[in-house]
């Protein structure tokens, strides 16, 4: 399944709740990996999370009221290690 990096407005306590359990309940598909807390350059969360695409995800945060400010599709890890490992 596709991954997704996305930034919204911060969102914290109950409301971040409220986001995880819609993800479960009426979301099954979208899968909530993980989610950072910026507080460089004014306060925002940046989501990692696996969806069939990227409309799944534009509904799933509508619905939990987040403020997406951003959606990428991600490939998978390609730190230095892992690209050694890659070449031929």
């Amino acid at each position: 399944m596709p991954q997704f990096l996305f930034e919204t407005g911060p969102t914290g306590g109950p409301h971040l709740d409220d986001a995880g359990g819609l993800a479960a309940r009426r979301f099954p598909e979208v899968v909530v990996e993980h989610r950072y807390a910026v507080h460089d350059d004014g306060r925002r969360d940046v989501w990692v999370c696996r969806a069939p695409s990227k409309a799944h995800i534009e509904r799933w945060a509508a619905a939990a009221r987040l403020e997406l400010r951003s959606l990428h599709q991600v490939d998978a890890d390609v730190s230095p290690q892992t690209r050694e490992r890659r070449r031929p």
